[in-house]
């Protein structure tokens, strides 16, 4: 069910009144019965709960001009404001604790429906994982799963980049309003985003992008999703709050291992001997969670995409070359793993192999094949 104007009126009301988090509301509504009763209050029952006079004031006397404004934003095409009964609230988000009442979305909403898997990380990793978050995300988009992440410097870019690169779709879950991209720096980002997926935030549109909405918007993004990837990751973190927001949810938590001694390898590290699970590729990830073929994705990647050809140009190769090559991760790939990807015959596989390797695109290595460009 759709929220009727009237009814989101009553719900934008209520989390804009200060001091009234997702759980105090949660009792509210189940002590009350419905929104409708909440507003049907006297001040004095709303006294008897304890509420503060701030609270209360903003209650009888909601910000009407703020309130119609986000109503005309959420009107606007590809563009909403998502309730915890609107049928096209995202169900595992529902079922996390304190789950934001409310969320303001804009993109393509139906993919909030979709399987998800976070990717998340430092903000200063190094060049070798921002590619590894990457690969890592367009592998996963192949397997039809969306993207989701932070939208932050780093980790979080590189992922939401990967499954675009992909022709896939990813989600981005921000610390601040709709109308305040932060940061400045990936707002171009987040344009292309809207266009491939969906922006996502718990805050007021003109909400600013304040210090404590991170750690907060963190156990969002593990909400959305089936589980949680770390790449590159210190003990201090802030991807690690988003971990343990995961193990409250009862997701699973996977991580990317890093070299001895590394600093931004250490919180991964610190992970895996708690337990999550250490992974080296998309196909560990899709094993464990046991999903199954691309089919949810919508993408045929048997075709080429005008995208994809244009690539192909770029690269000096044919379709079948460049789908090939996208087959192939920096890192170790078997051959079998590549037949898998093309879905080609081995003799098929084995030539544009060559024409590749030939050309510098890819190298051949004990065990298998690493992609090099």
């Amino acid at each position: 069910m759709v929220a009727s104007t009237a009814k989101l009126e009553l719900w934008l009301a209520l989390i804009k009144a200060p001091g009234l988090g997702p759980v105090r509301i949660r009792s509210m509504l189940d002590y009350f019965g419905s929104i409708d009763s909440i507003f049907q209050q006297s001040k004095a029952a709303l006294q008897a709960l304890g509420l503060k006079s701030a609270t209360i004031h903003a209650l009888l006397s909601p910000p009407l001009k703020e309130i119609e404004e986000e109503i005309i934003w959420s009107e606007q095409k590809g563009q909403a404001i998502l309730i915890w009964d609107d049928d096209r609230y995202p169900e595992l988000l529902k079922h996390i604790p304190a789950s934001p009442p409310a969320i303001y979305v804009k993109g393509l909403i139906d993919h909030l429906q979709h399987k998800q898997i976070a990717i998340v990380g430092s903000r200063k990793a190094s060049h070798h994982s921002l590619e590894t978050a990457m690969q890592l995300a367009s592998s996963l988009s192949r397997h039809g799963l969306v993207v989701t992440s932070g939208l932050a410097l780093g980790i979080d870019a590189a992922s939401h980049r990967g499954a675009l690169q992909a022709q896939g779709k990813t989600i981005a879950v921000l610390g601040s309003g709709l109308s305040h991209i932060y940061p400045i720096k990936n707002k171009r980002l987040a344009e292309e985003i809207i266009d491939n997926g969906v922006l996502v935030s718990e805050h007021a549109l003109n909400a600013r992008p304040l210090p404590y909405h991170f750690p907060r918007r963190n156990r969002i993004i593990s909400g959305l999703s089936l589980g949680v990837i770390v790449v590159a990751a210190t003990c201090n973190s802030g991807s690690l709050i988003t971990v343990a927001h995961a193990l409250e949810q009862g997701k699973d938590v996977f991580a990317v291992p890093g070299a001895i001694g590394s600093l931004s390898a250490r919180g991964c590290h610190h992970i895996i001997r708690q337990g999550a699970e250490l992974i080296e590729n998309a196909e560990d990830v899709v094993l464990s969670l046991n999903i199954g073929s691309n089919q949810q994705s919508g993408v045929d990647h048997n075709a080429c995409p005008d995208g994809m050809a244009k690539k192909a140009t770029e690269y000096d190769l044919d379709s079948n070359q460049y789908k090939l090559l996208e087959c192939v991760d920096y890192k170790t790939t078997t051959l079998d793993c590549i037949i898998g990807r093309s879905k080609q015959d081995v003799t098929s596989v084995g030539a544009m192999l060559l024409i590749l390797e030939c050309k510098g695109y890819v190298s051949r290595i004990a065990g298998g094949y690493i992609r090099e460009r």
